[in-house]
């Protein structure tokens, strides 16, 4: 009977210390998640591949430098990304022939700044503050086209919109609501009132939060994307290859075959899509002590804690009885 119990005690004691590993390394929230962000993969791809042997204030350097802001704003890089490879080249000719410094991206920047781009706690971050701002700030603002001259408002609102570009939102998020009248006299004009799009606003809403569902990125993945939605561009022009209709086989029930295999495929992805993807996101537990999900972790970390106890007791207890 005692060897008995000794036995069942060790059993239970190697049950709860797994359900304690369980609790400790598996359901234990791990912190910061990777995703990630095709379009800001691609800006710092199209850095790699454009930025090298630049001359300054050049077409060239001024969009090299938009990626550098934009890759500074929203994944916290380096604004230091270029350097003097101290090579020069002669331009111009005659009394105007010159040299002039060479600049390129630093590698390691670039490759430190990989890292970052999949840190979904500073992309989002970033992205949600100047989306926030966006909401907030970017309502009824001046444009003076008599002039030609926008609003610091104005201006604010555009930086906002170009930082967030670089995650995929849209470029266009502003549209023309109205106008008033200003100034007097001679100089009374009017000028046009603007306000962000609330459809676009959301949408980037929508952008900034698949980026902790998304995988992450590589170098290179950015450019692979912008090759293939350029092929499913010319192809959508009918410049790609021409796609067959299942209906306009010579098979003599194809328009029933057809139709059963569309629907089957449709239902496939349907099923997949609102059934298993859902099951196949890895969400880490909150550690904000707020939410319900860290709540319940701690309770059961406690419950294992008592029971890890209970069950080293019975151990202990099993062992001085057998031993008499």
């Amino acid at each position: 009977m005692k060897q008995r119990f000794k036995r069942i005690s060790n059993k239970l004691f190697a049950v709860f210390f797994a359900l304690l590993m369980i609790a400790s390394a598996t359901i234990l929230p791990t912190g910061s998640a990777s995703a990630g962000s095709i379009p800001l993969q691609t800006v710092l791809d199209k850095l790699r591949q454009d930025c090298s042997g630049m001359e300054r204030d050049t077409d060239q350097w001024k969009t090299c430098e938009g990626y550098q802001l934009q890759l500074n704003k929203i994944a916290a890089c380096t604004d230091k990304m270029f350097e003097n490879t101290g090579n020069t080249r002669v331009v111009g000719s005659g009394h105007g022939e010159r040299e002039v410094e060479l600049w390129s991206f630093k590698k390691a920047e670039a490759d430190r700044c990989q890292t970052l781009i999949n840190q979904n706690n500073t992309t989002t971050r970033r992205a949600t503050f100047y989306l926030s701002g966006i909401r907030r700030e970017c309502k009824n603002m001046e444009r003076d086209r008599v002039r030609n001259e926008d609003s610091d408002r104005w201006k604010k609102c555009e930086q906002y919109q170009f930082y967030l570009t670089a995650i995929g939102c849209s470029g266009s998020m502003f549209a023309k609501t109205g106008s008033k009248t200003t100034g007097s006299g001679h100089g009374e004009h009017e000028v046009e009132l603007w306000s962000f799009k609330k459809a676009q606003a959301d949408q980037c809403q929508k952008t900034i939060s698949n980026i902790k569902k998304n995988p992450s990125t590589k170098a290179g993945d950015g450019l692979k994307a912008q090759r293939e939605r350029e092929e499913q561009a010319a192809a959508a022009k009918g410049q790609g290859t021409e796609e067959i209709q299942c209906e306009a086989s010579a098979f003599t029930i194809a328009w029933v075959m057809c139709a059963a295999v569309e629907f089957g495929a449709n239902f496939v992805n349907w099923f997949f899509k609102e059934f298993l993807t859902p099951l196949l996101e890895n969400i880490p537990v909150s550690t904000d002590p707020r939410t319900g999900s860290f709540n319940a972790w701690q309770a059961f970390r406690v419950i294992a804690n008592i029971l890890l106890i209970a069950s080293m007791f019975a151990v202990v207890y099993a062992q001085a009885r057998g031993e008499k």
